[in-house]
């Protein structure tokens, strides 16, 4: 099993060896400069949740509205170069994949440290999160590693 630094190293020596993949100017190390961040905050995470100390809990978003979520992205105004039908056609898709997968916020929690002198503590605490994923959108979405990044920081204060 690969570790998240081997996955780092993987990607830097694909870089070297061909660095015609990753653009030009300046792209290929903002690329692994992400790949480094997430190798770092995963395999804290892991090492964190094995002991457990942290936490990821997924909840259904009962606030969700669905002209936020849909926004103007299917509004044929805000889209002249897309077909009006196509546009509702995707409209009714994207409304069905929500009915069907849910709507769903991310919860970073981290396990409070027990007051040795009155034994309080110990408690579940909310780190960070966010809303307004449908279906499991959120995983690999960026949102996910903020929400461990943030929770291992308040779990290190």
């Amino acid at each position: 099993m690969k570790t998240y630094r081997d996955l780092y190293r993987i990607a830097r020596t694909q870089y070297t060896r061909h660095p015609e993949w990753y653009g030009q100017h300046g792209i290929a190390a903002v690329q692994l400069k992400a790949a480094k961040r997430e190798a770092r905050i995963r395999e804290a995470w892991e090492k964190a949740e094995d002991a457990g100390l942290v936490r990821l809990r997924v909840e259904p978003d009962e606030s969700t509205d669905l002209d936020n979520l849909l926004g103007d992205v299917f509004n044929p105004e805000a889209n002249p170069d897309i077909d009006p039908k196509r546009l509702e056609q995707e409209k009714q898709h994207e409304i069905d994949r929500i009915n069907r997968d849910g709507v769903w916020g991310v919860i970073g929690e981290y396990k409070a440290a027990v007051c040795p002198a009155c034994g309080r503590g110990g408690n579940w605490e909310h780190a960070d999160s966010c809303w307004g994923f449908i279906g499991n959108d959120w995983e690999g979405s960026g949102y996910d590693l903020d929400i461990m990044e943030e929770t291992l920081a308040q779990l290190a204060q």
